[in-house]
């Protein structure tokens, strides 16, 4: 029996006589038909498996597709009082764009090549198209996707950013938490403002005499960096590496190799995305079968 035979006789077999090593591999060869490089279960690593679980490759594949549809066709979709299949392609589609203004993401070549390690900070957001178009359109996105744009999301936008991100573009990242400091983490930033004569002839108010308190360092690094942002000026090393210490979304190096993902882009798309077979409906080949109810792996 092939392997394409041996799964489908798993699949087919009454719930109630499928053992826990049937459900297993069931889900190892979804996962395994869908992702390129996966030849053993111990090829699935944990990023991995929480890529599986939390997003809908179709969800993903559309919004994509929606980020390379030209503009006329986007406008063509909003501004047709007969079209009862409206698929939201404007407001959908600035809001993508403004996203991939952010991430750097270019209309040229394949998506999936242009997604990059990258640290994404609350002011990042907050000066960005992006924050001001979820901003005006927060009630619409609440409607289009699983995801909500939460009450907070004006003063804290990051958790909103990292979910968006993740389910509707399929760009795989993290929210990380603020870190502490230990003294050996600011001394090189220390250290170059010193010798900049940084604390001199910016903070000369925090220190009127060369006695340099490791708190009130720490607070004016802090301040001469946001500065710095401000005017769009580029950090040195050791400021973008205090900067990590920060709350922020991290892009991950490694992205997931989707197959259906991987070859999306401008060039290789025959768009039509304003008929129905364009726009399908998630479908999930054998959820119920790989997940228990709290959206866990199955341990029956």
């Amino acid at each position: 029996m092939d392997w394409g035979s041996y799964i489908y006789s798993l699949v087919n077999k009454p719930i109630d006589e499928q053992t826990k090593e049937d459900r297993e591999m069931i889900l190892f060869a979804d996962i395994k038909s869908k992702f390129k490089n996966i030849n053993k279960p111990e090829d699935i690593t944990d990023e991995l498996w929480s890529y599986y679980r939390d997003v809908k490759i179709d969800t993903v594949e559309d919004s994509r597709k929606v980020f390379y549809t030209p503009l006329e066709d986007r406008l063509r979709d909003t501004q047709n009082p007969c079209n009862s299949s409206k698929k939201h392609l404007e407001v959908k589609g600035n809001v993508i764009d403004k996203l991939c203004d952010l991430l750097n993401i270019p209309k040229e070549g394949y998506f999936q090549d242009h997604i990059k390690h990258n640290r994404i900070y609350e002011e990042d957001i907050k000066g960005s198209d992006w924050y001001y178009l979820v901003l005006a359109h927060n009630w619409e996105l609440n409607e289009l996707y699983t995801i909500e744009v939460g009450a907070d999301f004006k003063e804290n936008p990051l958790r909103y950013f990292k979910s968006y991100c993740l389910k509707v573009m399929g760009i795989s990242c993290s929210l990380k938490q603020p870190r502490g400091y230990h003294p050996n983490d600011m001394e090189g930033l220390w250290n170059e403002y010193k010798q900049k004569d940084i604390f001199r002839m910016h903070y000369s108010d925090v220190f009127p005499k060369p006695r340099y308190a490791p708190t009130k360092m720490q607070k004016c690094c802090h301040d001469f960096i946001d500065r710095k942002i401000a005017k769009g000026e580029n950090l040195t090393a050791n400021e973008t590496l205090l900067r990590t210490h920060r709350k922020h979304v991290e892009i991950h190096r490694q992205q997931p190799s989707c197959s259906k993902l991987l070859f999306i882009s401008r060039e290789n798309l025959n768009l039509k995305l304003l008929d129905e077979e364009d726009f399908p409906q998630n479908k999930q080949n054998f959820t119920p079968l790989a997940f228990d109810n709290k959206g866990g792996r199955n341990e029956k």
